[in-house]
């Protein structure tokens, strides 16, 4: 089965938290608004290698983002033990727009530039057997 590629803008709901799985590989992960108020769509952003460590010390909350990568549905158990469905992104690319409106700007993040997966990064999500080491899709 092919993959869904998708591109859209929205604001981060959450920074960036940074993980690092048991085999030492580094991802981060955070969820977007697409709208606003209660027509927003909601997307979890997981990012990878070089793109979640500078996403992760620069993309702050309310920030506005432009997301590419490959986009699926996932069905996962919380840990209250209930069946969640949600809109997942494997990003190789997400750029800042812009801060969020009346927020003063932070030094080292200009809006519009982008930060790529670097070449040969496996954009695929780390599985272990740590539960906090584990993508949900």
């Amino acid at each position: 089965m092919g993959e869904i590629q998708a591109a859209f803008t929205g604001r981060a709901g959450s920074v960036p938290e940074l993980k690092t799985a048991s085999s030492g590989a580094v991802w981060a992960a955070f969820s977007v608004a697409i709208g606003s108020g209660d027509d927003a769509t909601w997307v979890r952003v997981s990012v990878f290698g070089d793109l979640a460590r500078d996403l992760s010390e620069r993309l702050e909350k309310g920030d506005k983002v432009y997301c590419e990568g490959a986009l699926r549905l996932s069905t996962w158990t919380d840990r209250e033990g209930r069946e969640r469905h949600g809109l997942q992104l494997a990003a190789h690319h997400v750029t800042r727009m812009g801060p969020k409106a009346n927020k003063p700007k932070r030094a080292g993040f200009p809006p519009g530039q982008g930060y790529d997966r670097p070449a040969g990064t496996d954009a695929r999500p780390v599985r272990t057997r740590a539960h906090e080491d584990t993508i949900p899709f």
